[in-house]
């Protein structure tokens, strides 16, 4: 019991964590993977080795499911800085919809993964916890970078149950698979994302509101 509350604690305030959305490129992360290897590893069987046939993207899963519903979406690591947790395979997820700072011509930030030009509102609304759970429902006791070939800004397919939800923004899903795929050059096409708003242009005019001229810790 004692386990699954702090587990519980844990969770929600890395969830809490998701909502920082507005810092600026560079801010809490080095975006840099660890030198040092996992201590522990997440069975094989919790990876596809196929990717599931599958449109569904995060932005209209975390919109339209209900918490118990069992879901399958496409997806990215990343929507902070460090969308990992030491000790616990959980990580934030963005939809694949939403533009990354290397998807941006130019763009040198070196912490890409932290989403800091894309338009807030749509962030909000596109990103999720992804916690890796057991059989039994327990988060692996494990950093989850690394594990299956997961890392920042990885396209990754989402097998699992929505757990948490609420009008915060909040978005959590116990994962039981993940298929992990690799760093896309761009967004996918129009077409794959008919009933979403895909201009990106986002009223910012790459100043967007924290003047971002890239002396965050980059040459």
């Amino acid at each position: 019991m004692n386990f699954m509350k702090i587990q519980t604690m844990t969770l929600l305030a890395f969830s809490a964590l998701t909502l920082a959305i507005t810092q600026g490129c560079g801010e809490g992360g080095s975006g840099k993977a660890p030198e040092q290897e996992v201590s522990q590893a997440i069975p094989s069987d919790a990876f596809m080795m196929e990717r599931p046939s599958t449109e569904n993207m995060l932005t209209e899963i975390k919109r339209d499911s209900m918490v118990g519903e069992k879901v399958v979406f496409e997806a990215r690591v990343g929507g902070r800085a460090e969308p990992f947790i030491d000790g616990m395979a959980i990580f934030i997820a963005a939809d694949p919809r939403l533009v990354s700072c290397d998807q941006r011509p130019g763009d040198s930030c070196s912490v890409p993964q932290d989403y800091c030009c894309e338009n807030s509102e749509k962030l909000m609304a596109g990103t999720a916890t992804i916690q890796m759970v057991d059989a039994q429902g327990k988060t692996y006791p494990v950093r989850a970078e690394h594990q299956g070939g997961i890392a920042s800004l990885k396209t990754v397919v989402v097998e699992g149950t929505v757990t948490e939800k609420d009008d915060s923004g909040t978005f959590v899903v116990d994962a039981t698979r993940i298929w992990v795929g690799s760093i896309p050059a761009s967004p996918p096409s129009e077409k794959k994302a008919s009933d979403h708003d895909h201009d990106h242009d986002h009223d910012h005019d790459h100043d967007h509101d924290h003047d971002h001229d890239h002396d965050h810790d980059h040459e």
